[in-house]
């Protein structure tokens, strides 16, 4: 009888690829008084331990529990909500305000509520793009900045720099070319990360920069796309051929 397929399979051949990258990130928890000068937290301001911040959420845990026991729009919004909110809608000059527990939660629900159809979304894809970057691939490393570079108009070219790094300003500047919508987000990304290698690894192209440049997710897609298209980047042909698709992977939705 033959067994059923793994459905997990493709997570873990993922993460069996990320661990042979040497790209593996794992927990590392921490004691209440390790001692370590802690340079990666979001608490920039050091209050979490700050005696008067402490004390006032030890009693305000003795008066109203451990936690909010729901969500808002529920049973969670208390007393303590809404003086905050006017507080802080007090101390900026605004009508009211609204708390969320997160950035991400408070973007969420900005664009969410302001934005219906119709509505025009702007953001900056290269930012965005160049973070996820860093954030996979040199984690180790300050992140650079990376910025799209000025347009050299050229009746006929013959090659073409699609990323630059500048070691004296420790600056990444990526062609123009390829903010265009029809460039697959996968080569920017490989272009963001060649050049970050030259941050890493220097300015020369040799081996152990070729061996690191292949540890890119999508290498061989992308040098399958450049392969493909490289004439239209130079202004030689009408148009794009359709970008590889890169392999999926089973998505899993957290609630």
């Amino acid at each position: 009888m033959t067994a059923p397929p793994d459905p997990l399979a493709p997570l873990r051949a993922a993460a069996a690829d990320r661990d042979d990258r040497g790209m593996r990130r794992v927990l590392r928890p921490r004691a209440a008084d390790d001692g370590v000068l802690d340079l990666a937290s979001n608490d920039y301001l050091g209050l979490a331990r700050d005696p008067r911040v402490t004390a006032a959420a030890a009693e305000a845990a003795l008066q109203w529990g451990a936690g909010s026991t729901g969500s808002r729009l529920v049973t969670g919004s208390t007393r303590l909500h809404a003086e905050l909110e006017a507080d802080l809608a007090s101390f900026v000059g605004a009508e009211a305000g609204l708390v969320f527990s997160s950035g991400y939660l408070a973007n969420l629900g900005v664009l969410t509520a302001l934005a219906g159809p119709g509505s025009l979304l702007v953001s900056d894809r290269l930012e965005s793009l160049a973070r996820e970057v860093h954030r996979t691939y040199f984690f180790k490393y300050p992140p650079l900045p990376v910025r799209w570079g000025q347009q050299i108009s050229r009746k006929k070219r013959r090659s073409i720099r699609l990323g630059s790094y500048n070691h004296a300003t420790a600056e990444v500047r990526i062609h123009p070319i390829l903010s265009a919508p029809n460039i697959p987000t996968f080569f920017i990304q490989s272009v963001i990360y060649h050049e970050y290698l030259h941050h890493v690894l220097g300015p020369h192209h040799n081996r152990r920069f070729h061996q690191a440049e292949r540890k890119f997710r999508y290498y061989r897609e992308s040098q399958e796309w450049i392969r493909r298209n490289l004439f239209v980047l130079l202004g030689r042909k009408p148009a794009m051929r359709p970008a590889p698709v890169p392999p999926r992977y089973v998505q899993v939705a957290l609630f």
